[in-house]
């Protein structure tokens, strides 16, 4: 035991060993991103007013790559380890969209992007976020079997709490790994998602394929829905907002101390290789 604990503290103190170590940043860059992603002011332009605010909620198994989409997407950034989500994350992006009136140039939309976590005892809590939700994005993994074959339940949970109106899309992440690695065909996913009736992408945040254009496609389908009825997205219960910040703060110093404590190795290993730590 004792031989162990030495072991972690070495560990440790090597991973947040000065950043002079050229060997290191990486490792540093993963931890600024990870600071930053507690911090809840997160326009990058505050001079910015958008117009119109589209919320969109991501589900999918434990470790499919959601967070690394969001970061990915809001960012332009890919952390190349894992660390699970504690409950539910959240963070925002201005984008412009062009609208058909060029008198008007384009719609300033606030895009607030709900990372959910996957593992089982959170998603009693989880399920109270689909509401309100515009859009939904079902994300797994093509190198995960499993993540494939629970689609049909997070598609269930979203009948079940969401708005009947909410807009579903499946995205299979992690279409870099195709050679080797990956056990659920695209046929397989494409099949599935007509049987579902839903709009179906493939996606690499490591490659940070087809993140840009997920989401914007995403926010047209959304606006289209809101011009043919702009009451399609009210909801009857809304979310406290001082909770839901106190609940990411904590969640956020969760993550903190959760990713001091674990070994360097797991965190650093191929994204695609992601571990269950929690």
């Amino acid at each position: 035991m004792e031989l162990n604990r030495n072991n972690d503290e070495r560990r440790t103190k090597n991973f947040f060993r000065s950043p002079s170590s050229s060997s290191t940043s990486s490792h540093n860059r993963s931890i600024d991103n990870l600071n930053n992603y507690g911090n809840y002011n997160y326009n990058k332009s505050p001079t910015i007013s958008a117009n119109k605010i589209y919320k969109v909620l991501l589900l999918g198994d434990s470790n499919v790559g959601k967070t690394c989409i969001v970061q990915r997407f809001c960012d332009d950034f890919f952390m190349d380890g894992y660390i699970s989500t504690i409950g539910i994350d959240f963070k925002q992006k201005i984008i412009d969209l062009d609208v058909d009136d060029e008198e008007n140039g384009t719609d300033t939309i606030k895009l607030q992007l709900w990372d959910t976590a996957g593992q089982e005892r959170f998603r009693a809590l989880t399920t109270a976020y689909y509401r309100g939700a515009m859009a939904i994005i079902v994300v797994f993994d093509v190198t995960n079997l499993e993540s494939f074959q629970h689609i049909q339940y997070w598609f269930k949970n979203i009948d079940e709490n969401a708005s009947p109106h909410v807009i579903r899309i499946l995205v299979a992440n992690k279409c870099d790994l195709d050679h080797g690695f990956r056990v659920v065909e695209r046929d397989q996913a494409r099949n599935l998602a007509k049987r579902l009736n839903v709009a179906f992408y493939e996606c690499s945040c490591k490659n940070n394929l087809n993140i840009q254009q997920i989401f914007m496609d995403l926010c047209h389908n959304i606006r289209n829905q809101l011009a043919q009825n702009e009451n399609t997205f009210k909801y009857d219960n809304q979310i406290n907002s001082l909770e839901i910040i106190k609940h990411l703060e904590e969640n956020d110093r969760k993550r903190r101390d959760s990713y001091q404590e674990q070994e360097e190795s797991p965190f650093f290993s191929s994204c695609s290789n992601c571990q269950n730590l929690s």
